[in-house]
C-alpha cells in the first residue's frame, strides 16, 4: 500500500554559536598531554571563573570497571542468567566502554545508572553516598535485569527524562533484510555475533541456524527507559513505539511528551517522537525531518519538514517481534534501474547505506515504520542522508535545541555516489571536524 508524505510545521536549523546565552565564565587551562601516559589519564580544570568569582572543580572517579561491590563487579558483562560472561582465558569480560551515566534521587537515596556498550550491553544500578563536600562514593551495585527484554544491545549516549528515568538508547541495530537473505554466516556483518554471548553461546561455534535462533534483529535499536521503583529495584522497558534505528540519544522536552532523537552513523535520519500522554513514552506519533537547504555555505542551513510515520505502542509492535515477523513479512522488494528509479508500485530508499526498491505489504506501515524506521522514512520522503549524528541538548530560556554532528560527510555531501537512492537533499562541503547546528 503506498502513502503520501504528510508534511507538518517546519523549523529552523542553523549551524549557530553556542554561547549565546552563557554568563561570562572561563575555565583553568589544562595541561597538554605531551606523552602516552598522559593520554590515558582524565585531564580536568581545577577551577572555573564566573562573574569574577573562583570555584574550586575537578575529576573524582567513583567507579571503576572491574571495582567489587558484594557478589557483583561493576562493568562486568552478564548472560541472561546473570552469570558473568569469560574470555577465552576464563577471566571475567569487564566492559571499558560505560557510555552514559544518569544521576537519579528516589526513596531519600542517590543512585546512578551507568549503561556499557558492549554486546551484550550492560546496565549497573548503584547506590551513591555523598559526602559534605560533594564527593561521591559507590556503595553498592548490580546489574539491571535484562532477562525480559531478551538482553541489551550496544547502548549508547543517554538522558534523564523530565519525571526522573534513565532514558538509555540502542545503537547500530542490524540489517535484519542481510540476515534474512543470507545463505550462509559469512553473508552477515559480523558486529552482532557477540550478542550471542547474552544466551551463553560461544561465537566462535557458531552457525547460521544458532545465530538466527538466538538473535532476532528487530528486537532492539529503540530507546530504553528504566524506572527506580520504591523498593530500589530497576525496571526496563524498550520503547517499541518511538522506532528502531542507531538511537544515539532521546531527549525529551519540557512538556514531557515531545522527544528529538538523533540516529548515529551514514544514510541516517532525524525523528521526533510524540507521546499520548505526558511523562509516558509507550504510545505516540512518529516524525522523520526533511531537510530543505536554504544555504552550502560552512555547515549549511536548512528549513526542516516532519514527515508523519503514524501511530504505534510499545505491545502492539513487541507482540509482532515476539510472533516472529521478519524482513519479507513488510516488504515486497524489487531491483533498481540504473537510474535510481524504482519499478511501478515501489518507492526508493537510501538508507541502510544501500539503495533499495521496497513497497511496504498491506497492513504493514505501523510496524514497517517502527522496526524498519530508517528505510520507512527515506521512502516517505523524508531525509536520511545524515552523517555522522551525535549528541542532543535543549536551552530552555532561549527554545533552542542544539544539534552535534561529529562528521558532516557521505551522504550530507553534494555526491550522487552517496544518494543513489534518495534525493541528494543535503549538499554540503565534507568537514571532518562536524558542526552543531
Amino acid at each position: 500500500m503506498l502513502r503520501r508524505s504528510l508534511l507538518l510545521a517546519t523549523s529552523a536549523l542553523i549551524a549557530a554559536p553556542i554561547l549565546a546565552h552563557a554568563q561570562a565564565l572561563s575555565f583553568a587551562p589544562v595541561p597538554f598531554a605531551a606523552d602516552d601516559a598522559a593520554r590515558r589519564q582524565v585531564l580536568a580544570s581545577e577551577s572555573v571563573t564566573l562573574d569574577g568569582q573562583v570555584h574550586a572543580i575537578g575529576y573524582h572517579a567513583f567507579a571503576r570497571s572491574g571495582d567489587a561491590h558484594g557478589d557483583h563487579r561493576f562493568g562486568a558483562l552478564v548472560t541472561r542468567s546473570g552469570a558473568t560472561i569469560t574470555d577465552a582465558q576464563g577471566h571475567p569480560d569487564l566492559s571499558s566502554s560505560a557510555d552514559f551515566t544518569s544521576l537519579i534521587q528516589a526513596n531519600g537515596r542517590l543512585y546512578s545508572i551507568t549503561h556499557f556498550e558492549n554486546r551484550p550491553g550492560a546496565m549497573y544500578l548503584s547506590e551513591l553516598a555523598q559526602a559534605p563536600d560533594g564527593t561521591l562514593t559507590m556503595i553498592a551495585t548490580a546489574p539491571i535485569d535484562f532477562s525480559g527484554l531478551n538482553g541489551l544491545w550496544v547502548p549508547c549516549a543517554g538522558s534523564v527524562t523530565p519525571w526522573n528515568t534513565h532514558l538509555g538508547s540502542e545503537e547500530y541495530p542490524a540489517d535484519a533484510r542481510q540476515i534474512a537473505e543470507a545463505q550462509q554466516l559469512s553473508d552477515i556483518d559480523g558486529y552482532a555475533f557477540d550478542m550471542v554471548r547474552y544466551e551463553g553461546i560461544d561465537p566462535a561455534s557458531l552457525d547460521l541456524a544458532t545465530f538466527r535462533a538466538a538473535y532476532r534483529p528487530y528486537r532492539y535499536g529503540s530507546p530504553i527507559e528504566v524506572t527506580i521503583d520504591e523498593g530500589g529495584t530497576a525496571t526496563p522497558v524498550r520503547h517499541h513505539a518511538m522506532g528502531r534505528i542507531a538511537v544515539e540519544l532521546a531527549s525529551v522536552m519540557p512538556d514531557q511528551r515531545t522527544a528529538y532523537i538523533s540516529d548515529d552513523g551514514s544514510n541516517v535520519g532525524l525523528f521526533r517522537f510524540v507521546a499520548d500522554r505526558a511523562g509516558d513514552l509507550s504510545a505516540g506519533q512518529l516524525y522523520a525531518a526533511r531537510w530543505i537547504q536554504t544555504s552550502a555555505e560552512g555547515a549549511g542551513a536548512a528549513t526542516l519538514a516532519w514527515v508523519d510515520l503514524g501511530h504505534a505502542d510499545d505491545a502492539s509492535v513487541r507482540a509482532a517481534v515476539e510472533a516472529g515477523v521478519g524482513f519479507d513479512d513488510l516488504f515486497d522488494t524489487a531491483a533498481m534501474a540504473e537510474d535510481g528509479t524504482c519499478p511501478a508500485g515501489f518507492l526508493a530508499s537510501n538508507a541502510e547505506t544501500r539503495a533499495e526498491c521496497l513497497r511496504v505489504r498491506d497492513g504493514m506501515d505501523m510496524l514497517a515504520s517502527r522496526l524498519e524506521t530508517r528505510r520507512y522514512a527515506s521512502m516517505m520522503g523524508a531525509t536520511t542522508e545524515f552523517r555522522k549524528m551525535e549528541g542532543i541538548t535543549y536551552n530552555p530560556e532561549a527554545n533552542t535545541l542544539y544539534l552535534a554532528m561529529s562528521e558532516v560527510s557521505k551522504g550530507m555531501e553534494d555526491a550522487a555516489s552517496q544518494d543513489r537512492g534518495g534525493r541528494n537533499d543535503i549538499r554540503l562541503e565534507k568537514n571532518g571536524c562536524g558542526a552543531v547546528y
